[in-house]
Protein backbone atom coordinates (compact mmCIF):
# COMPACT_ATOMS: atom_id res chain seq x y z
CA UNK A 1 0.00 0.00 0.00
CA UNK A 2 1.49 3.60 -0.89
CA UNK A 3 0.61 6.63 1.01
CA UNK A 4 0.31 9.48 -0.86
CA UNK A 5 2.22 12.54 0.24
CA UNK A 6 -0.20 16.31 0.31
CA UNK A 7 0.78 18.13 -1.86
CA UNK A 8 2.40 21.03 -0.22
CA UNK A 9 0.62 24.19 0.38
CA UNK A 10 1.88 26.64 -2.30
CA UNK A 11 1.35 23.60 -5.12
CA UNK A 12 -2.15 24.04 -4.26
CA UNK A 13 -2.00 27.58 -5.71
CA UNK A 14 0.91 27.45 -8.40
CA UNK A 15 -1.71 28.77 -11.01
CA UNK A 16 -2.00 32.39 -9.24
CA UNK A 17 1.57 32.61 -7.59
CA UNK A 18 2.62 34.20 -10.56
CA UNK A 19 0.78 36.89 -9.89
CA UNK A 20 0.27 37.00 -6.38
CA UNK A 21 3.85 35.59 -5.21
CA UNK A 22 4.30 33.95 -2.07
CA UNK A 23 3.98 36.71 -0.01
CA UNK A 24 0.73 37.39 -1.58
CA UNK A 25 -0.59 34.03 -1.29
CA UNK A 26 0.39 33.94 2.43
CA UNK A 27 -1.79 37.32 2.88
CA UNK A 28 -4.31 35.45 1.54
CA UNK A 29 -3.89 32.54 3.88
CA UNK A 30 -3.64 35.19 7.10
CA UNK A 31 -6.65 37.25 5.52
CA UNK A 32 -10.23 37.02 7.30
CA UNK A 33 -13.50 37.68 5.59
CA UNK A 34 -17.23 37.81 6.58
CA UNK A 35 -19.40 37.21 3.67
CA UNK A 36 -23.32 38.81 4.80
CA UNK A 37 -25.75 36.79 2.66
CA UNK A 38 -25.44 33.31 1.59
CA UNK A 39 -27.84 33.78 -1.96
CA UNK A 40 -26.98 33.79 -5.39
CA UNK A 41 -24.17 36.36 -5.20
CA UNK A 42 -22.90 35.23 -1.72
CA UNK A 43 -22.33 31.84 -2.16
CA UNK A 44 -20.70 32.32 -5.39
CA UNK A 45 -18.39 34.59 -3.32
CA UNK A 46 -17.64 31.98 -0.82
CA UNK A 47 -16.90 29.15 -2.63
CA UNK A 48 -14.14 31.65 -5.02
CA UNK A 49 -12.86 33.29 -1.73
CA UNK A 50 -12.33 29.57 -0.59
CA UNK A 51 -10.80 28.04 -4.08
CA UNK A 52 -8.34 31.15 -3.91
CA UNK A 53 -6.86 30.47 -0.60
CA UNK A 54 -8.29 32.76 1.84
CA UNK A 55 -7.52 31.17 5.50
CA UNK A 56 -10.75 32.33 7.48
CA UNK A 57 -14.37 32.78 6.03
CA UNK A 58 -17.16 33.79 8.04
CA UNK A 59 -20.84 33.35 6.05
CA UNK A 60 -24.21 35.13 8.01
CA UNK A 61 -27.21 34.20 6.47
CA UNK A 62 -30.52 34.84 8.51
CA UNK A 63 -32.75 32.96 6.16
CA UNK A 64 -33.04 29.02 6.22
CA UNK A 65 -33.15 26.80 3.36
CA UNK A 66 -36.80 26.33 1.57
CA UNK A 67 -37.58 25.09 -1.59
CA UNK A 68 -38.72 28.20 -2.45
CA UNK A 69 -34.86 29.75 -2.78
CA UNK A 70 -32.98 26.61 -3.95
CA UNK A 71 -32.43 28.03 -6.96
CA UNK A 72 -29.89 30.69 -5.92
CA UNK A 73 -27.75 28.14 -3.97
CA UNK A 74 -25.00 26.35 -5.36
CA UNK A 75 -25.93 22.39 -6.06
CA UNK A 76 -23.23 21.23 -3.55
CA UNK A 77 -24.66 23.74 -0.82
CA UNK A 78 -28.07 23.12 -1.48
CA UNK A 79 -27.86 19.27 -1.54
CA UNK A 80 -26.09 18.69 1.60
CA UNK A 81 -28.34 21.44 3.36
CA UNK A 82 -30.98 19.93 2.41
CA UNK A 83 -30.09 15.85 3.18
CA UNK A 84 -28.86 17.75 6.42
CA UNK A 85 -32.00 19.20 7.42
CA UNK A 86 -33.82 15.81 6.15
CA UNK A 87 -31.55 13.86 8.61
CA UNK A 88 -31.80 16.52 12.06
Amino acid sequence: MTVKKMPSYFNLYAAQLPALGRSGQMRLRRARVHVFGCGGLGSQITLNLAAAGVGHITVNDPQSIGIDNLNRLPWPLWMTSMSLRLIS
